[in-house]
């Protein structure tokens, strides 16, 4: 669990894993930490949720991004523990301009360049659990993507909030797929074997058993 700050520190981002954060300039009372599990402050940084995801589907890549880093904290500040506030700021905070999905469902049938963010919010005080949680919601779809012949990369973080921690997972499709294991759609219905029986008086029920599409 991070430690609680009376006041925020001097120095707020840490981009070198092999930086560390000074207890000090946060007035915690706590000595230094890893950079890689503290970050803006009393925030979480990415790499716990990174470590859930990293290398667990093969055609997707997982990376780390600062820069997701803080577009998700600025989102935060502005829309809180709402995940969906949260989603429509972390949408303007990375002026995403190529097309977009508000999931990271259907993107193995997505073109090149196409985006899929969600946002999520765990209660509680264990941000591994929350990384967890959201990792079990999110890696079925991603497993989805294997096989489809595309390739994509992931950028993950979550943050601290009030009440438990808000975590978001950006898709974006390097290479389009073949779909995945998405179903072709219906688009018709032939019956290639008439029934034996064709005709009905009225009121009589209807056997559709002998009918073969």
């Amino acid at each position: 669990m991070a430690p609680t700050l009376f006041h925020p520190p001097t120095k707020e981002v840490y981009h070198e894993t092999s930086e560390t954060l000074a207890g000090s300039d946060g007035c915690s009372g706590v000595g230094p930490q890893p950079a890689d599990r503290l970050l803006y402050g009393g925030g979480i940084s990415s790499n716990l949720l990174l470590e859930v995801l990293m290398g667990q589907v093969e055609n997707v890549s997982v990376e780390t991004d600062p820069a997701f880093d803080r577009a998700l904290k600025a989102a935060v500040q502005r829309g809180g523990s709402d995940p969906d506030a949260v989603l429509n700021a972390l949408v303007e905070e990375l002026e995403i301009t190529a097309p977009l999905r508000f999931s990271i469902s259907g993107l193995g049938s997505g073109s090149a360049g196409q985006q899929g963010l969600d946002v999520v919010f765990q209660s509680g005080t264990n941000p591994n659990a929350a990384a967890n949680n959201a990792a079990t919601a999110w890696l079925p779809i991603l497993r989805g993507l294997e096989g489809n012949g595309g390739a994509y990369s992931a950028r993950a973080s979550l943050v601290e909030v009030n009440g438990g921690y808000i975590l978001a997972i950006g898709v974006k499709v390097e290479q389009p797929g073949d779909g995945g294991d998405e179903p072709d759609p219906v688009t018709g219905i032939v019956v290639t074997q008439n029934p034996t029986k064709i005709t009905y008086i009225s009121g009589e029920p209807f056997d559709p058993t002998e009918t073969i599409p």
